[in-house]
C-alpha cells in the first residue's frame, strides 16, 4: 500500500486507478469508497460525493444534493468521521 502512496504522491497514478489498486489489496477487509480532495465532498459530482451529500442533508434523489453550506460544514465533517461505524 505505501507502493501506491508513493505513485499517488509521485504523480504516476490518479486517484481513480490508486482506488481500485487499494481496494484490491484490502479485499475482505475494507473498501475504499473515494480518494480525492475535500472540496470535491462538499460539492463535487463525484457519486460517492453525491451519495454522502445526499445522506447528510436528507435527500432522496443523490442527483439533486445542494452542496454543504458554510453553516453546515461542521456538522457535516461530524458526519463523515463517523461514517461506517
Amino acid at each position: 500500500m505505501r507502493n501506491i502512496a508513493d505513485h499517488i504522491r509521485g504523480g504516476r497514478l490518479d486517484l481513480e486507478e490508486a482506488g481500485r489498486q487499494l481496494n484490491q489489496q484490502l479485499k475482505g477487509h475494507e473498501e475504499i469508497g473515494r480518494i480525492g480532495n475535500f472540496d470535491e465532498m462538499l460539492s463535487g459530482k463525484h457519486p460517492f460525493c453525491l451519495k454522502m451529500r445526499a445522506e447528510f442533508l436528507e435527500v432522496e434523489e443523490q442527483s439533486t444534493a445542494a452542496a454543504v453550506a458554510p453553516t453546515q460544514l461542521e456538522d457535516f465533517v461530524e458526519a463523515l468521521r463517523s461514517y461506517g461505524h
